[in-house]
């Protein structure tokens, strides 16, 4: 199974042993990662290295243009 699939996002999670509520999905692809994690309930942020604009949806909850920007996020 692929992204945005729920199966792949459900095996990730039982892995981590973490409930959705628990985990944070940073990915770059709106289409496989930002909707599979809103589908699966967990947070999600949008890796965005280009600036491109987001329009539309999915909207993601949080965007960032380099990984250090993640690290408030998690209380870090």
């Amino acid at each position: 199974q692929r992204k945005p699939g729920a199966a792949i996002f459900d095996r990730a999670l039982k892995l981590a042993g973490v409930r959705p509520s628990e985990a944070l999905m940073i990915g770059d692809s709106l289409e496989g990662d930002i909707v599979g994690a809103q589908r699966r309930g967990i947070l999600d942020c949008w890796l965005n290295r280009t600036s491109r604009p987001c329009e539309g949806e999915p909207s993601p909850t949080y965007t960032v243009e380099t990984l250090d920007e993640i690290l408030p996020y998690l209380g870090l």
